[in-house]
């Protein structure tokens, strides 16, 4: 009998955390259902496990549907990271390097997919959900084979994306905080395009 009622508490609790993850994802999808875009400030701490150091930076970002991103640091130095749907640039003037790669395999795109392309993620992840304040979404891949082993994201109650955590395969933890943030801003393709600088070197990433 205690058995019984064991499982059937184990059970209960089940359903209802399946039906809460249900909710908080049906809740962001119908807020960003109508939303092509996210401009913010950011400012970011990377910290690497092995050195035990952090590496701050800031800057401005700005996300559109279909994986469109430019991501504009001006502190500590400037760099540009910019995807077009199809190539991703990382650009760093002062080394006078670009880095260019399908953007497939960039972490920093699946930001922009958990915003506005999430109706297939309890396939590839299992999510926990924290929603005292606001909602906090953490999603671990099934997969092995990602560059990343956990990623977090805290929205506030009105539903903006407010910060994420990444954690890779090495533990090395990855923070974006967003503030002055914009829904909607007006961007259209061309911003999300880059022309290679003269004299810059080009580095192919495959």
């Amino acid at each position: 009998m205690k058995k019984l009622l064991i499982l059937i508490l184990l059970s209960a609790s089940i359903t209802l955390f399946a039906s809460t993850v249900q909710e908080n994802l049906a809740k962001i999808q119908e807020k960003y259902k109508d939303i092509n875009g996210f401009e913010a400030k950011f400012e970011q701490n990377f910290y690497h496990k092995a050195y035990k150091k952090d590496k701050k930076s800031s800057g401005d970002v700005v996300f559109k549907k279909e994986l469109f991103m430019k991501w504009s640091y001006t502190s500590p130095e400037r760099k540009y990271i910019i995807s077009n749907q199809e190539k991703l640039w990382v650009y760093e003037p002062e080394n006078e390097q670009v880095f260019v790669s399908e953007v497939k395999q960039s972490e920093l795109t699946q930001i922009s997919r958990f915003l506005f392309q999430h109706e297939d993620l309890q396939k590839e992840y299992d999510i926990n959900i924290d929603d005292k304040t606001g909602i906090i979404m953490e999603l671990t891949p099934k997969s092995k084979d990602l560059s990343y082993k956990k990623i977090t994201l805290s929205f506030n109650s009105e539903l903006k994306l407010t910060k994420t955590e990444m954690v890779d395969q090495f533990d090395n933890m990855n923070t974006i905080i967003y503030s002055k943030i914009k829904l909607n801003p007006v961007k259209d393709s061309s911003f999300f395009e880059f022309k290679i600088p003269e004299g810059v070197e080009v580095i192919e990433q495959k």
